[in-house]
């Protein structure tokens, strides 16, 4: 996949950007899920997750007994994802997706 394909590149530049800007939307992102109905116990499909924000935010809803699963189309995204996943202490049921 080459920066092409999305208009601001894959680097490690804006991946932090990307992660900047979802702490700063971090509140209305929260009111949209919860209003959307997202609540303990879901399993959630986040397509696109980038930097994985939303999934963590998502995490945050529906555990202990729900689970995200995170995909994106920059294969460099589920390395770095898992990274920031394990930093934060949120465990890996099914590391299938970073193998792919």
């Amino acid at each position: 996949m080459d920066d092409t394909d999305y208009a601001l590149g894959r680097t490690n530049t804006e991946y932090e950007r990307l992660i900047e800007q979802a702490e700063v939307m971090r509140p209305l992102t929260e009111r949209t899920l919860h209003a959307a109905g997202i609540a303990a116990g879901m399993r959630v499909l986040d397509i696109g997750c980038g930097m994985g924000d939303v999934s963590f935010l998502v995490a945050d809803i529906v555990r202990p007994r729900g689970s995200v699963v995170g995909i994106d189309l920059d294969v460099s995204v589920p390395h770095l994802v898992d990274q920031r996943r394990a930093a934060r202490g949120l465990e890996n049921h099914d590391n299938q997706a970073s193998e792919r």
